[in-house]
């Protein structure tokens, strides 16, 4: 592509670059602090930016640049948005790497499908886009760490695999993610003004790329139109360091911007006061908020679009239904369109609603949006008026922006509404924000008579002082393992990505018949997810315990939920005749109607749950040795590592070892017992004399042993072995041993028994974890190529706390002490693991014809 920038951005875009979007591209590095006001192009400025300089710009700047950008959000609806808005970026340039369907392929506004076709390894001039939310399918991201990646998506998705507990993903799979999402890897933190707790953890979570190390650059991009350096220093993070990017003069005077930056909002305050929470109250300032939303309606002309932000999913709905009842009663043609907007909408709503109140359809009918915080920053959206609730001073401005966004009314008016809680009113009416917040953002808005982004760019920040969980580097290490305790919990990160207020639970309505949904039913669609409210959610499956169901990923069925296992982040299936769900408004808990399920839901592919009852790496569509496997892997590996260069230069050696002998565990009678018994004896006496990686058997596998792990076997029978490594000092065979044992993310760094595990005779005397038993006997490998392991007899000995009698470190110690490793550390580690598995299912999807996983 022979274009220099501005041209490269306008074939994007089709809009001409301000400066600082130019700047953002061409200087070197990336600032750590975007501060612009709202309208004025942030995410195409460091999304293109990133493309110059990861593929365009000179050779010492692309290898440089992270080959993962990670662009974060604070809710959907604006990952939605920023997704479509990279897609068509791609599209346009000709980089897209998969295809693109659109609701008018002329002008290409309105992204409704993208099929993502994975660029191969050796292809490094197409970039993929990936989109992470609740219910949605983010594609092969994963198994492609060498490939350039954007992924889009909401905190809680992001920051949860970040922090090694991915949510809405299984457990097996949360090692790779975090390894992938912490290293080589630019995070831009959008709207950091919404992200509450999320904001100081992005900022530790850097620091501790900092301290910990990690594979390739990293770097942290916060951006905003309110953000401040102080808003960003957190215990491991300073910020007085902070390189920060603003509007310039030069941008200022480029007529589209300042036309924006100028745009007149004229500022009103309503004549009431939202004091407190008694129900008549409440209900006489919903019947105020409702007469001024349509006083201000009748008093202009002609009918106009007006938004209205409320800081509560309860007053929304509570308004929204009062305005109906009203507008229901009129016999008149000036009746406006009524829509609402929150949080607690299925996409599959979400989207009709807010595609109905953007349409032109109906051009000379006007339209009321009554919204929550979903609306108040990113979203591409332009009113004339805007009625909004207090709030804190930053999302106040960005409520703002949704009036008069690009300058083109020269008479637009925002009303706020104060809420001042009596004094004997706790201040629950104020939630999720806080007192001190709200005088900040008042004394303000009471100096001011128009609001236009320039007038507000004059305006001095209010600091206020929040107490907030801040993630420590010690809660990062204890994340690292994935092991459930003992009485099956997690760790709960929660309280490092949202604020104690904003803490949901996603589910999802389905119609079945029978007791209980079929066990191999798809996962959920993002069409059909609809975030609760946990206190809200408990409160229901109390009373519907018997149609609300979780899934087990352990034991591998579906379980009621109880009050020790309903957790932020999680999903659940509820039957469609449970209710709790209005179509129009939204999550309502004490709604006893059936809930229509997604229409969708059969047009979509899901993978099955995965659990650690399955072993699908045994499964294939022809048999396949355990040598032959090891050389496949090790190629494939061979492969990955040449086109990561120089990212794991210095492993390189360690993980093709890895790669070579992950699977000589698969030696064990359990699986070879296993595959033979797929087949009729005529073929059992061809196939009885080798040992087999792969069987050509298409079902499903189950072992005799509930919960054998063949990757444990693999890493004992090397520890017994290690000679074969060669002169290899301890901590590289510990290293191998561990690659080895968690290439499916199911053993990794403790070795324990899981309930329900099949159980030796002896077994007061005998150790036994993941259906390997002390004692088990392995029959001699024979690898190729003068490679032979003898035969061993398993010891588990280093199951135990401690060191042996032989003075010999548990395998916790010496996993502990690679994690620990300042040459290592948590986020190398994890990369490494993953690599390992990457390599594994590339060798057995060109065996299989298809993907392994």
């Amino acid at each position: 592509m022979n274009l220099d920038y501005q041209q490269f951005f306008y074939k994007a875009t089709r809009f001409e670059p301000f400066p600082y979007q130019c700047k953002l591209a061409t200087q070197e590095d990336f600032p750590e602090l975007l501060n612009i006001p709202t309208g004025a192009g942030k995410t195409a400025g460091v999304a293109l930016s990133w493309v110059w300089k990861r593929r365009f710009a000179e050779k010492s700047i692309r290898n440089q640049t992270p080959r993962r950008l990670v662009y974060c959000l604070p809710m959907r609806v604006l990952v939605e948005q920023t997704y479509e808005s990279v897609i068509s970026y791609l599209d346009r340039l000709g980089l897209l790497a998969g295809t693109a369907s659109w609701k008018n392929p002329n002008e290409k506004t309105g992204l409704i499908k993208y099929s993502l076709v994975p660029s191969q390894p050796d292809n490094e001039t197409l970039i993929s886009a990936h989109l992470l939310m609740g219910g949605e399918d983010a594609g092969t991201w994963d198994e492609y760490p060498e490939n350039n990646s954007i992924l889009i998506g909401t905190q809680d998705m992001l920051l949860s695999r970040a922090l090694n507990r991915g949510y809405a993903s299984s457990r097996f799979r949360w090692p790779l993610e975090f390894g992938l999402l912490n290293n080589d890897c630019l995070w831009i933190m959008d709207e950091v003004q919404l992200m509450g707790v999320g904001l100081s953890t992005s900022a530790q979570m850097e620091a501790f790329r900092n301290n910990f190390g990690s594979f390739g650059n990293h770097h942290t991009l916060w951006m905003s139109a309110t953000c401040k350096p102080e808003w960003i220093k957190t215990a491991d993070f300073k910020a007085g360091i902070l390189n920060e990017l603003k509007i310039g003069k030069e941008d200022e005077r480029v007529e589209v911007l300042h036309k924006r930056l100028v745009a007149p909002k004229k500022l009103e305050k309503a004549n009431f006061t939202l004091k407190n929470t008694k129900k008549e109250d409440s209900e006489e300032y919903i019947e105020k908020f409702s007469s001024l939303i349509l006083d201000k309606y009748q008093q202009v002309e002609p009918d106009p679009s007006i938004l209205v932000i409320v800081n509560t999913v309860k007053r929304a709905q509570g308004i929204f239904q009062a305005l109906r009842g009203r507008c229901s009663s009129e016999s008149n043609d000036n009746v406006p369109e009524l829509f609402l907007l929150h949080g607690q909408l299925r996409l599959h709503e979400k989207d009709r609603i807010f595609n109905d109140f953007k349409s032109e359809d109906n051009k000379n009918k006007g339209k009321i949006l009554i919204s929550t915080q979903v609306i108040e920053a990113g979203v591409d959206i332009s009113v004339p008026i805007l009625i909004t609730e207090l709030a804190p001073w930053s999302s106040i401005v960005q409520r703002f922006g949704r009036l008069n966004r690009y300058g083109e009314n020269d008479n637009s008016t925002a009303i706020w509404i104060d809420i001042k809680p009596d004094k004997r009113e706790s201040n629950s009416i104020i939630l999720p924000y806080s007192d001190e917040e709200f005088n900040a953002a008042r004394s303000r808005l009471e100096q001011l008579s128009e609001v236009s982004p320039q007038t507000l760019g004059n305006v001095v920040q209010p600091q206020v002082e929040t107490q907030r969980h801040v993630i420590r580097s010690k809660d990062l290490v204890d994340l690292f393992d994935t092991t459930p305790d003992l009485t099956g919990n997690d760790i709960d990160i929660s309280r490092f990505i949202r604020d104690s207020g904003d803490r949901n639970v996603y589910v999802y309505w389905r119609d079945w018949k029978g007791d209980k949904p079929q066990e191999d039913s798809p996962g959920p669609s993002k069409d059909e997810l609809c975030q609760a409210p946990i206190a809200d959610f408990r409160d229901f499956y109390q009373k519907k315990k018997e149609q609300v169901w979780l899934w087990d990923y352990l034991e591998g069925h579906w379980i009621h939920p109880n009050d020790t296992n309903v957790h932020p982040g999680q999903t659940f299936l509820i039957h469609s005749n449970a209710g709790g769900y209005d179509t129009t408004i939204g999550w309502l808990s004490d709604c006893k109607d059936y809930v229509p399920p997604v229409i969708s839901v059969t047009e979509f592919s899901s993978k099955r749950n995965d659990h650690t009852g399955d072993d699908q790496g045994v499964v294939s569509r022809k048999w396949e040795t355990i040598a032959t496997h090891a050389a496949n892997t090790l190629k494939q590996m061979e492969t990955l590592l040449d086109s990561l260069k120089p990212v794991t230069l210095e492993y390189g050696d360690i993980l093709k070892t890895a790669a070579y002998y992950h699977d000589i565990g698969k030696a064990h009678d359990v699986v070879q017992e296993a595959m033979l018994s797929t087949i009729n004896e005529d073929e059992k006496g061809k196939l009885n004399n080798y040992l087999w990686a792969k069987s050509g058997h298409s079902g499903r596998i189950r072992y005799k042993r509930k919960h054998f792990r063949h990757e444990l076997a693999s890493a004992l029978i090397l520890l017994q072995n290690s000679g074969v490594l060669g002169d290899l000092d301890t901590n590289r065979v510990n290293l191998i041993a561990y690659l080895i044992a968690s290439h499916h993310g199911k053993v990794r760094l403790s070795i324990r028994s899981v309930p329900g595990e099949t159980v030796p005779n002896n077994y007061d005397t005998t150790r036994f974890a993941r259906g390997i038993w002390d004692g088990d006997v392995i029959p001699e490998i024979d690898l190729g190529g003068g490679v032979n392991i003898s035969t061993t007899v398993l010891d588990l000995s280093l199951m135990e706390v401690g060191t042996d009698e032989h003075g010999n470190p548990s395998w916790l110690e010496r996993m502990c002490k690679l994690r620990d490793n300042r040459d290592l550390g948590p986020f190398r580690l994890a990369y490494l693991e993953g690599l390992v598995r990457i390599a594994d299912w590339r060798a057995s999807s060109l065996q299989e014809g298809e993907s392994n996983e």
